[in-house]
C-alpha cells in the first residue's frame, strides 16, 4: 500500500525538465554533405525571415520543389528573396519557419525542367532575436494607405520602391495604361484628392507573388532617424482556416508620406513596440 503511494505520488509530481523554448541558436545542416562542399561557390550570410510553403496536398509530380524561401536585404536596401534547398528534409529548417534568422550557404541558380530556381543551399542557420529596437526614431505620419502595387505582371518579384516625383511614377506603369488615370483612381485609394510632389512622396511595399490568396502587406510604420528613413513592414499570412483563393495573388501596400530626401530603408517582418 505504501509502495502504491509512493509511485503515485512520484507520478503526479511535476518534474523540473524546462519545456522547449524554441529552435536552437545554432544548428549545423548541410556544410558536411559531399553535394555541398562540391558545389562552386562562395559561403555567403544571408540574414532575414524565412517563411514556409508546404507543397499543397492535391498536388503531385516530380518537378522541383522547395517549401522554403528566405526574404532578406541586399547591400544597396532593396528586398530580395531566394528559395532555400533542403531536399525531403524539410525538418531540418521547420522550427525556424516565421523567424529572423542568418543563413550561411552558397547561392546557386539551375534551370530544372525548364524554370529557373534561384536557390540557397545552406550550410548552418542562427537564429537571430527578433527584439525591437531600443530606439527607432521619430514616426512620420502616414498620410493615406492603398493596396496598390507597381508591377502588374504575374509571378511579380518583391518590390520596395519609392517614388517622389510624377515622372518616376509614370515609370511604374504598366505599358498601356495611362498614368494619369492610375495616379488620380490611387489618390481616390489614399482619400486625398490629389498628390502633391512638393510635399509628398509614395512608399510601395509589394510581397512578390504568393500561392494563394488571404496575404496582406502591412506597412507598420515609418520612422527618421538621423539621415535616413525606416520602413517597418510585415507579410501576413492566411489562418489554416481561412477560405482563400486558390491562385497566385500579389499583396502589397502603398503609403503616403511627407516628402524628404532622407535615403529610405526598408525592414520587413520587423518587432514594433505596442502604442501605448
Amino acid at each position: 500500500m505504501l509502495f502504491s503511494l509512493t509511485v503515485a505520488i512520484m507520478l503526479s509530481a511535476p518534474t523540473d525538465e524546462p519545456k522547449p523554448a524554441g529552435p536552437p541558436a545554432k544548428k549545423e545542416l548541410f556544410a558536411a554533405e559531399e553535394w555541398y562542399k562540391s558545389q562552386e561557390g562562395k559561403e555567403t550570410a544571408f540574414v532575414g525571415t524565412l517563411k514556409y510553403s508546404p507543397r499543397a496536398a492535391d498536388v503531385v509530380g516530380f518537378n522541383r520543389f522547395n517549401a522554403f524561401s528566405l526574404t532578406f536585404d541586399k547591400p544597396e536596401g532593396k528586398l530580395a528573396s531566394r528559395e532555400v534547398y533542403v531536399g525531403a528534409n524539410e525538418a531540418a529548417l521547420k522550427d525556424y519557419a516565421g523567424r529572423k534568422i542568418r543563413l550561411i550557404g552558397k547561392k546557386v541558380d539551375m534551370e530544372v525542367e525548364g524554370k529557373m530556381h534561384f536557390e540557397i543551399w545552406p550550410a548552418r542557420v542562427e537564429l537571430i532575436e527578433a527584439d525591437p529596437p531600443k530606439d527607432l526614431g521619430k514616426p512620420v505620419k502616414i498620410l493615406g494607405r492603398a493596396t496598390w502595387r507597381a508591377s502588374t505582371k504575374p509571378g511579380a518579384s518583391p518590390q520596395q520602391l519609392v517614388i517622389r516625383s510624377e515622372a518616376e511614377f509614370a515609370k511604374t506603369v504598366s505599358a498601356g495604361n495611362d498614368a494619369k488615370n492610375v495616379l488620380e483612381n490611387l489618390a481616390k485609394q489614399l482619400k486625398v484628392d490629389a498628390i502633391d510632389w512638393n510635399k509628398h512622396m509614395l512608399v510601395v511595399v509589394s510581397a512578390g507573388a504568393q500561392r494563394t490568396g488571404g496575404y496582406r502587406v502591412e506597412v507598420l510604420g515609418v520612422y527618421a532617424r538621423e539621415d535616413k528613413l525606416t520602413v517597418h513592414w510585415k507579410l501576413h499570412s492566411p489562418k489554416p482556416t481561412d477560405f482563400v483563393t486558390m491562385a497566385f495573388t500579389h499583396p502589397a501596400e502603398t503609403v503616403l508620406i511627407e516628402s524628404s530626401d532622407r535615403k529610405v530603408m526598408f525592414d520587413p517582418d520587423s518587432a514594433i513596440p505596442p502604442k501605448k
